[in-house]
């Protein structure tokens, strides 16, 4: 059997296409089976149409799901790039908020010190940066929701597709306001472990 199986908006559903005779170069068979049948009933055609003629060539012999999953193979090549591409772009993020918040914390060494020595506890020092950098991440989420808002709506109306749903940009927004404060994390720690003695003499 031979066919395509596609997914065509004004129908609205998926449809499997199956070419209609006559065919140039051999004919194309799409057969119906109970459930449970299916793989006897191929083997089944298989036999019965070679032995009816020893010189016909059968090329192959599949089901419908089968031609579902080639049909959507570069569909879902597509979604795994993505998916692969947003995963390393997270990670640079998250790299790039945690080298943000250990420079913050080695160039203001002087500045923790001097709170430590006025009585600031370490959970204060830590409770510090972690809201610093929320603040940050927060301001720069904002921004990026309201470009990808922004992309979202010219692509929808450039090529006709869907909106992207709220509930997706909502869980964007927590998963990277949670990676940024995590990340933020360990410099903060650190930042609580600086010796007020030791900061105050840093030149």
């Amino acid at each position: 059997m031979k066919g395509v199986w596609t997914d065509l908006d004004w129908l609205g559903h998926r449809v499997f296409f199956a070419p209609q005779l006559p065919f140039m170069f051999g004919f194309e068979y799409l057969v119906r089976t109970k459930p449970g049948q299916r793989e006897a009933v191929m083997r089944i055609a298989s036999e019965h149409l070679t032995n009816s003629n020893p010189d016909r060539v059968i090329g192959e012999v599949r089901s419908v799901e089968t031609y579902a999953r080639l049909s959507y193979q570069t569909d879902r090549t597509t979604a795994l790039f993505l998916a692969l591409v947003t995963g390393l772009l997270l990670a640079v993020a998250t790299l790039g908020i945690f080298g943000l918040a250990t420079f913050n914390v080695s160039t203001r060494t002087k500045q923790i010190g001097t709170r430590r020595a006025v009585g600031a506890r370490r959970r204060d020092i830590v409770q510090y940066f972690m809201v610093e950098n929320g603040l940050i991440t927060t301001a720069g989420i904002v921004v990026g929701c309201a470009l990808a808002l922004a992309v979202g709506y010219w692509l929808s109306v450039q090529y006709h597709l869907p909106r992207l749903d709220l509930y997706f940009l909502v869980g964007g927004v927590l998963g990277l306001w949670l990676i940024g404060q995590l990340a933020a994390w360990q410099p903060a720690r650190r930042a609580a472990t600086v010796s007020p003695s030791v900061a105050t003499r840093t030149a």
